[in-house]
């Protein structure tokens, strides 16, 4: 039996895999973090609120209130940071919407959860295209 004389013991074979992110997907992940800052700003508005109202508050109750406050604060920068990097790592897609798109759009705008300018900002589009996704949705 002749031996060849390529060795096979080492192959490396190198598997590249790109995962597909879709304009619903990163319109999904937007509209997650829209409402996580939704809570964050409702909640620090409790909290200003309780913190106006301080002289009725022995000073742990503030100084928990304060930290909370704080914490929230960080969370909230936590998630702007996490939005710019899902915008930096999208390629920006000038193509149409297309047919499942627009339809996800009306259905969110006719459940009146967001307004045209947030879905808009959501789906990357101007707000004229989601007028118009609207508009023809309804004939």
């Amino acid at each position: 039996m002749a031996r060849s004389p390529y060795r096979t013991d080492n192959i490396q074979v190198e598997v590249k895999s790109e995962v597909q992110v879709t304009r619903s997907d990163t319109a999904s992940v937007r509209r997650a973090i829209q409402d996580i800052n939704r809570q964050i700003d409702n909640r620090r508005s409790n909290i200003d609120a309780v913190l106006r109202d301080a002289r009725t508050l022995d000073t742990s109750s503030v100084t928990q209130l304060i930290t909370e406050r704080e914490n929230l604060n960080q969370l909230h920068e936590r998630s702007q940071e996490l939005q710019n990097q899902l915008i930096s790592n999208v390629p920006s897609s000038s193509a149409s919407l297309s047919t499942q798109e627009k339809r996800e759009i009306a259905g969110l705008y006719q459940s009146g959860l967001y307004t045209q300018k947030q879905l808009a900002d959501q789906y990357g589009v101007t707000q004229s295209a989601i007028s118009q996704s609207v508009r023809n949705n309804e004939d």
